[in-house]
């Protein structure tokens, strides 16, 4: 990876205790309020399958937009200023704390990246700055870095109960540069646990739009059925999309390089997937190198898995990994195949593996019995050996064991036909 450099900074945002101050007016004023949450399975499917139809909708030109389920059409909002370009960051240098990328083998054209597991996080606190600031942090979806730049997608929130903002942060030697800011109405109203668990970003770079005026960047944040977007264009200054091959994908401390501390036993899952040429036939990698971000949490890194496109399961590769501070119950294992949603026939059933924690136990179970019992490798791989599976619908769950201590299940469900 080449050098990066650091990234949120409070004096590229015009006044941001201000802007928070305008978002929290706009709550205590009937703002809008926090979407569905608890939907069903079906509903549940249908919002996300729109989310990524509309994560494919390119809107008019760089604004604040939002839309809301089932609409296709964005409609226009009200972004808050900020200054374009602030000075370069003095402490400028790649930071060797080591995270789990999606590698691509050709460059994203977008992305897409969510929590599908969150245990414990009852609490999460930025540290320093001034003062411990509980239900403040960012997440952030950051690219590679080429040709000398690289970029940053990020939603902050600045406090429990305060809306957050969707940002777009431009990075190079020389200089940096913000967008202008988009809240997300109604993200206050969740609590950490919840907001990361429904959460979902999306971020694209170099896309034109309609009538071919103006080249665009975006990150979207879809909170059930509502998408809120910040859409900007740097009018063909900075232009990474040819160059865009690697994601770090993270919930951090709030800005300046400040930490996020967790409450004790928290687990996270995290997936990131994208689309680009041949996304198709050609698998991505998990990649574990030095971060592009300078702020960081207090959870440590478990398994990482890279799945490859299949439409049964969703509409793009991906990685899931996995990071807890959990230190009395292991996270969720990886179930790499059979994949969920798949069909497969009798002659084709791949043979059940994934990844977990290095030198446990997976303990594999079919339709609520024994499957088999699998040693995790030092590689955090483990595989069953090759077992007859009948026709039918089934449901494989997975648990994982280390240091004595076993995981909750990770579930899938596939078909095996004659």
């Amino acid at each position: 990876m080449n050098p990066k450099w650091k990234s949120i900074s409070l004096a590229g945002l015009m006044s941001v205790s201000a802007s928070f101050s305008v978002l929290a007016a706009e709550k205590q004023s009937g703002g809008p309020q926090a979407v569905n949450q608890g939907n069903d399975a079906a509903t549940e499917s249908a919002l996300e399958a729109w989310g990524w139809k509309m994560a494919g909708i390119t809107p008019p030109y760089a604004n604040c937009w939002r839309v809301t389920y089932p609409s296709t059409v964005w409609t226009k909002c009200d972004p808050f200023p900020t200054k374009p370009r602030i000075p370069p960051r003095a402490d400028a240098t790649k930071d060797d704390r080591l995270v789990f990328y999606l590698e691509t083998p050709a460059p994203v054209t977008q992305a897409v990246a969510s929590f599908p597991f969150v245990a414990g996080a009852t609490q999460a606190v930025t540290n320093g700055g001034g003062g411990d600031v509980p239900g403040a942090y960012s997440i952030q979806m950051n690219t590679n870095s080429a040709n000398g730049m690289w970029q940053q997608f990020a939603y902050q929130t600045g406090g429990s109960g305060v809306d957050g903002f969707l940002s777009i942060w431009y990075w190079t030697k020389d200089w940096n540069g913000v967008s202008y800011l988009v809240s997300v109405p109604g993200s206050g109203d969740y609590s950490v646990s919840e907001f990361l668990n429904t959460m979902k970003m999306y971020a694209f770079t170099g896309r034109s739009n309609s009538d071919g005026s103006q080249i665009l960047d975006g990150v979207l944040m879809q909170l059930g059925d509502t998408i809120s977007a910040n859409i900007y264009s740097t009018d063909g200054a900075f232009d990474i999309s040819p160059y865009w091959t690697s994601t770090e994908f993270n919930v951090l401390g709030f800005a300046n390089g400040l930490n996020l501390t967790f409450s004790a036993d928290t687990t996270l899952t995290a997936e990131v997937g994208a689309l680009y040429a041949g996304y198709q036939e050609k698998q991505p990698q998990c990649e574990k190198t030095g971060t592009s971000t300078a702020e960081t949490n207090n959870l440590y890194l478990g398994s990482c898995t890279a799945l490859p496109y299949y439409p049964a399961d969703k509409p793009y590769p991906y990685i899931s990994f996995t990071q807890t501070n959990d230190f009395t119950q292991p996270p969720p294992p990886t179930v790499g195949n059979p994949r969920n949603g798949a069909t497969y026939s009798i002659s084709q059933v791949p043979a059940v593996s994934g990844n977990g924690m290095a030198d446990g136990w997976a303990y594999p179970t079919l339709d609520g019995q024994p499957f088999c019992v699998s040693r995790i490798s030092g590689d955090s791989s483990w595989v069953c050996p090759t077992l007859n599976i009948s026709p039918g619908k089934h449901t494989m769950s997975v648990t994982q064991t280390y240091n004595k201590q076993k995981s909750p299940p990770a579930t899938i469900n596939f078909t095996v036909t004659q």
